[in-house]
């Protein structure tokens, strides 16, 4: 799985000039949380969330609290230079750069540094869902043997079950490994 078959795009921009209000407004007109900021050419120049903005206005971004802010360029407020993933970065390689930077999204730039897509916490969670087939159906646990073929392991515990999906986890590092199995059924 990569990020490129996972992430939104096309994705709103803003430009580093932009008003603050400009940003506010287009995150909440697509309903998103950040906004990759891009020079002229399309190239990413840095990302602003909405904590960012939240963060000059105060409690919210009204004419009582947010007072002269409006007209904040973005790059006053945005993180310059963010943590970037490629269209072709497997999605585990995004989810831990994510969860080791404490961010929840990152911009997607191609080779030329452009701005192709986003991929969030979100898309993660959208993918966990349907790896895991917990959409429906009925879900199996079994503790697999150590040293033995986790394939045959499985095959076993899975005979004559309509299987359709099958993900393996260690509960804690060093723990048995254990094989969910997602069925078709009840």
């Amino acid at each position: 799985m990569f990020v490129e078959t996972w992430m939104a795009s096309p994705v709103a921009t803003v430009t580093a000039t932009d008003s603050v209000a400009k940003a506010w407004e287009l995150m909440g007109e697509r309903k998103v949380r950040r906004l990759p900021v891009t020079n002229a050419d399309g190239a990413l120049v840095g990302i602003v969330t909405r904590s960012d903005l939240l963060s000059i206005f105060g409690i919210s971004p009204d004419a009582e609290h947010g007072g002269g802010h409006w007209t904040t360029p973005v790059e006053n407020v945005m993180t310059a230079d963010p943590r970037t993933a490629s269209p072709r970065d497997p999605l585990e390689v995004a989810a831990r750069l994510m969860q080791d930077s404490k961010i929840s999204g990152l911009p997607v730039v191609d080779a030329s540094g452009k701005v192709v897509g986003m991929i969030t916490e979100s898309d993660i969670f959208r993918v966990l869902i349907k790896v895991l087939g917990a959409e429906k159906g009925a879900r199996v646990v079994v503790r697999l043997a150590e040293g033995r073929s986790v394939l045959d392991e499985v095959a076993k515990a899975a005979h004559g079950l309509d299987v359709r999906s099958v993900v393996t986890y260690r509960e804690s590092e060093g723990g048995p490994l254990h094989a969910l199995i997602r069925v078709r059924g009840s």
